[in-house]
């Protein structure tokens, strides 16, 4: 800086230091009254993220209304799984900032190519960009990111509802419902649980086991209790209508490690 310039500096910016102050003043107001409102925004972004659990079900044994009350209700919950020349199903377990979090068998994605889609229960469709897979429990994880989730739904996207008391206190012959896609339509049937944790050989692990009508096509779908909670993923079914279940518990001692 040339001696002009500094003397010109001195005498034409010597009152800066106050005028500084009083800067300095009226940005302290301004940010006290800006700090509820960038909190209010921070706070509209995370709920942004936040899914809401599904709806309720008031279960009537009189008239086995549970099923039809998720196909109602509960259906923006569920998602079709397209993956290769495979078809399966798979419910929405919550949301990060990145996207949608949406749970699956891991068999379902066996022939899964580089894209993976996935429609909702409202009908929306989008594409899976990031996926982990968990083949020794059959469990999947797939994201989908939230700018390919169209905004003008029909219905909102709901998480599952979690109850981890009800599901420790589940017993055998509780009332169960299994809920999967089945040719592009959301089916549900009940049955009643038949032991909420035995080993499995043929799966080498333990597994929730129900007897419930699990049709081609709802592997990687979800089994209820009575009230809508969610139980497990459904991953695979037999002949005599039983169904072997990744339980609630296993996913969460997994998903703490992942997302």
């Amino acid at each position: 800086m040339t001696e002009d310039r500094k003397k010109k500096w001195r005498t034409e910016y010597q009152a800066v230091p106050a005028a500084a102050c009083l800067i300095c003043l009226i940005c302290l107001i301004c940010l006290a009254g800006g700090l509820p409102f960038l909190y209010g925004k921070a706070e509209e972004e995370k709920r942004k993220y936040a899914l809401d659990p599904m709806p309720w079900i008031t279960y009537d044994d009189s008239t086995g209304s549970a099923s039809e009350q998720f196909l109602n209700t509960g259906a923006g919950a569920a998602a079709e799984i397209l993956a290769g020349g495979l078809q399966g199903s798979g419910v929405i377990w919550g949301a990060s900032t990145e996207g949608v979090l949406i749970l699956t068998a891991a068999h379902v994605l066996e022939e899964a190519e580089d894209l993976v889609r996935v429609i909702f229960g409202n009908g929306s469709e989008a594409a899976a960009e990031d996926i982990q897979i968990y083949e020794e429990i059959d469990l999947a994880i797939l994201l989908v990111p939230w700018e390919d989730i169209p905004e003008n739904q029909e219905k909102r996207i709901y998480r599952v509802r979690i109850d981890k008391e009800q599901f420790d206190a589940l017993q055998a012959e509780d009332i169960c419902l299994a809920v999967g896609f089945r040719a592009g339509r959301l089916e549900g049937y009940m049955g009643k649980v038949l032991d909420p944790w035995i080993f499995m050989e043929e799966y080498g692990q333990y597994m929730l086991w129900a007897e419930a009508e699990i049709k081609p096509g709802m592997s990687g779908g979800g089994l209820f209790d009575a009230q809508g909670n969610f139980l497990g993923i459904l991953s695979g079914g037999s002949s005599d209508s039983e169904a072997a279940v990744v339980p609630l518990s296993v996913i969460m001692s997994v998903l703490q490690f992942s997302y």
